[in-house]
């Protein structure tokens, strides 16, 4: 149940972000799409073959626990219930997380990670994709940006991020897919991806 709930917050993420995206809000995407990537990275823990699994979920639960539990007394009784009750299932829950950075799928989008957490911190790094020349002596701030390289950057990212996430999720639920046809669309969202990066643009963006 706490795998597949994070599971639907991964997909919250994409649709928030498609959302921003259809409003000419790629930079306001970035962090729907870290969001969506981190959790596309603790699908990759779980799904990795290592002695852990869904002990990883259970460790985020509990360390949830201590970031929104207003009263302390209730966050230790559920606590000490969550580890009794994965101890019966004959889970391991890891004392400590390794961080989402050191998964494939967060590596991989390393670029967006960055701009993403530039756009969270509220740092001055990527006002500069929305300020253009108003005029030969005038810089003008748009808060919508025109379909360019890097909304298809962004939004191939999301593309890539919420593959991922479906492959992760399917393998440990157990789901059926067409795993070959969600290849061919990474290998297409992959290639618009590293093609945008690079400052080129793309007639198409995978829906």
């Amino acid at each position: 149940m706490f795998a597949f709930n994070l599971f639907g917050q991964g997909v919250a993420f994409f649709q928030s972000a498609q959302t921003l995206l259809n409003s000419f809000q790629p930079v306001e995407a970035l962090p729907a799409l870290r969001g969506l990537t981190i959790i596309a990275a603790r699908f990759e823990q779980m799904a990795a073959d290592d002695e852990f699994g869904l002990g990883i979920v259970v460790r985020l639960v509990i360390n949830a626990l201590d970031e929104v539990a207003v009263n302390n007394d209730v966050a230790v009784t559920r606590r000490a219930e969550l580890l009794l009750e994965a101890e019966q299932a004959g889970l391991v829950i890891p004392d400590e997380l390794a961080g989402p950075e050191t998964s494939a799928v967060y590596v991989s989008l390393t670029t967006e990670m960055a701009l993403a957490q530039s756009v969270v911190d509220g740092t001055y790094g990527t006002i500069g994709l929305h300020v253009k020349l108003a005029d030969d002596q005038h810089l003008g701030f748009n808060t919508r940006l025109e379909p360019g390289h890097f909304t298809e950057m962004v939004a191939s990212a999301c593309v890539i991020a919420q593959l991922e996430l479906l492959k992760l999720a399917a393998k440990l639920f157990g789901w059926t897919i067409d795993e070959s046809q969600l290849d061919a669309l990474l290998r297409d969202a992959r290639e618009l991806n590293e093609t945008s990066a690079l400052g080129g643009n793309s007639a198409a963006v995978p829906e």
